[in-house]
């Protein structure tokens, strides 16, 4: 035990020092990045002046969409268009628009066709340098006037007209199997689960590259002789894992503290609410340990395939076959909220490799009861036991071969024989 713990230290503060983890522990930061500032760009960015022509075939709108312009300018700051009004170009409106178009007097040209109010016929002509984000925003000026006209022709007055618009108060409550009420977050419930499976995706994805380079490295370098004139392959393998899955635990603390600071400290700078006591519920410790799970199956996994390689670039097609299997569920992920009872859905939890990320979903998104999710722990830490002791074999069998790669015939003899 003394030796594999001294060994899972050293792989630990090995790995733990390298820029690759550094790198792996970033990359969710520059994800977010790559996704917000475009998102904030287009938000806050100053947009352009807008020149726009409105032709109104009988409908005397213009007025009204002058006065829907102006309140939106007030409300958002941004949008900025400009009006101008034409009539009695029916009979050559074609090359009317036409010339408004090149003559850069009109950016988007709108056509208000005859009796709007009922048939809703509307046409947009625009440059072709114009995004269709700016046409969208002149529809919904046309689409909200059109609307308010529909309401008055109805005789309501504003207060009516603001009661129809008055917007839901909603709140969400779940209801356990056991009769307990609970107000629901939708961050907690599928924001939490969701940063869950996106890091134990990242830190197979990272740890497959650490494990089989770092004993493809030792192979080549004949320090694995060096190694098991010292301790025996069982405790170098279950040092190695053990190193790789404490790394994996540091990784998700780390996030987990981040979690902490932005719900204590970040609330008021973030567009969502942090409840820390809903945050850290009990459900926190079944994606602790489905993660944990996960990410020593897939150590054990990658360990004994490292043994197999002589270098790193046979090893990546194999690599890539089983890091494919922790991308599926991200796959399923809609599916399964959508069917969480089907036959599909219970078929692919039981799949082993991907058993930790359904589980997670189940955990968080569907809410399934402890009994389940124990059963299914066990379930795993069985698989868990029975890849270990075929890993094992392999890997004390192959560590110590050079040349030849091992064909299944061979690997399945290893596994049966080995002592």
């Amino acid at each position: 035990m003394n030796n594999i713990i001294k060994i899972a230290k050293w792989e630990l503060f090995r790995y733990i020092r390298s820029k690759a983890f550094i790198i792996t522990l970033i990359i969710p930061f520059i994800v977010i990045l790559i996704a917000g500032v475009p998102q904030y760009l287009a938000i806050n960015s100053e947009q352009p002046v807008m020149n726009i022509g409105i032709i109104d075939k009988g409908n005397n709108l213009f007025g009204e969409i002058e006065k829907q312009v102006s309140n939106d300018l007030e409300r958002n700051g941004k949008d900025q268009f400009i009006l101008q009004h034409y009539t009695g170009v029916e009979n050559n409106e074609n090359s009317f628009i036409k010339e408004l178009i090149k003559s850069n007097i009109a950016d988007i040209v709108v056509v208000l066709e005859t009796q709007l109010i009922d048939s809703g016929n509307v046409k947009f002509y625009h440059r072709n340098n114009i995004g269709i984000e700016q046409v969208s925003k002149v529809e919904q000026i046309i689409f909200d006037v059109v609307k308010n006209q529909r309401i008055e022709n109805l005789q309501l007055n504003k207060d009516d007209l603001e009661y129809v618009r008055k917007n839901l108060n909603t709140q969400l409550y779940e209801i356990s199997e056991q009769g307990e009420m609970e107000e629901m977050d939708m961050f907690v419930k599928y924001v939490i689960p969701g940063i869950f499976m996106f890091v134990l995706l990242l830190g197979i994805l990272t740890s497959s590259q650490l494990l089989v380079t770092s004993v493809i490295e030792e192979r080549s370098n004949r320090i694995i002789e060096i190694l098991l004139s010292s301790v025996n392959t069982k405790e170098l393998m279950a040092g190695k894992i053990l190193g790789i899955g404490l790394l994996g635990i540091i990784q998700i603390s780390f996030y987990l503290i981040i979690i902490i600071i932005l719900g204590i400290f970040g609330s008021s700078y973030l567009p969502i609410e942090l409840n820390i006591s809903q945050l850290f519920s009990f459900k926190i410790l079944w994606y602790l340990l489905f993660f944990i799970l996960g990410y020593f199956m897939y150590s054990t996994i990658y360990v004994s395939l490292g043994s197999l390689f002589n270098n790193e670039r046979d090893a990546q097609q194999t690599i890539g076959f089983f890091s494919l299997f922790a991308i599926i569920p991200m796959y399923f992920i809609s599916f399964i909220m959508t069917n969480p009872e089907s036959i599909i859905t219970k078929v692919l939890t039981l799949i082993p490799p991907i058993t930790p990320f359904f589980m997670i979903i189940h955990v968080g998104m569907l809410s399934a009861p402890w009994y389940y999710s124990l059963g299914m722990a066990f379930y795993l830490i069985l698989w868990i036991i029975g890849i270990t002791f075929i890993a094992s074999r392999v890997f004390k069998t192959a560590i110590l071969m050079y040349g030849k790669r091992p064909t299944f015939p061979e690997l399945f003899r290893w596994i049966r024989s080995s002592k």
